[in-house]
């Protein structure tokens, strides 16, 4: 049988406080442990490999004669051969452009120049370029519009484009086609990755989650022991 007297209820209060400052630390560090699993650390000078945000991207233009040549409804899809991982891009254009015939033309991408631009220093053309037959023509108005699909190919290994870790949002690989003295290009931002937070700002979340455990955890204690008075 229990009885009740103040020296079994300090006792009891004592192996309580103890158990309890136990349980912070553990869950101090579960706390640090958890956070450092979803943390990966930026080294000046590491790359690596090249993983689109988006696969599919808007066409741009960059400036020249012909700005409107390609509606906005044209875009290219970044794939990857599962045969060979050589880079694969799938192009939508779509052209309702007043000239005809370089609307026609256009979406074929005939006098037009291609390039996969990696930097300044790595550029690579298309070893192949596969047009769809199936050309979808419709009339607006006095204006044609046409659209078609067209597929390229480059001769490089996805996972050989590699790009630094450091200074990632500043890096792209871009889709360059030049032609009727106008640029339009298409644009790839590579998917963000966790970087470590820095150590001011981990130590002020570690002591806010000790904080919140302390609170919680002493406010049980207290309310048990309660129960003895």
């Amino acid at each position: 049988m229990f009885v009740y007297n103040y020296k079994n209820v300090k006792n009891i209060y004592l192996v309580l406080e103890v158990l309890f400052i136990a349980y912070l630390i553990l869950g101090s560090n579960s706390c640090t442990t958890t956070k450092n699993k979803k943390e990966e650390k930026i080294r000046a000078g590491e790359y690596i490999q090249f993983v689109p945000e988006s696969q599919i991207v808007p066409i741009q233009c960059l400036g020249g004669r012909y700005p409107q040549i390609f509606n906005s409804e044209s875009q290219a899809e970044w794939s990857i051969s599962p045969i060979n991982d050589t880079v694969n891009i799938k192009i939508i254009l779509d052209s309702s452009f007043p000239d005809m015939s370089i609307a026609y033309d256009s979406v074929r991408l005939r006098n037009f120049e291609i390039q996969l631009v990696l930097n300044e220093q790595t550029q690579f053309q298309p070893v192949q370029i596969i047009v769809d037959k199936n050309l979808v023509e419709t009339q607006e108005g006095t204006i044609r519009r046409f659209k078609r699909n067209i597929e390229l190919s480059f001769p490089i290994l996805a996972s050989q484009i590699m790009v630094p870790k450091e200074g990632l949002q500043n890096t792209s690989v871009n889709l360059v086609i030049k032609g009727y003295d106008t640029v339009f290009c298409f644009t790839w931002k590579p998917k963000p990755i966790e970087v470590e937070v820095p150590l001011p700002m981990k130590i002020e979340a570690g002591k806010q989650c000790f904080s919140d455990k302390a609170k919680k955890t002493h406010r049980k204690v207290l309310n048990w022991t309660h129960t003895f008075d």
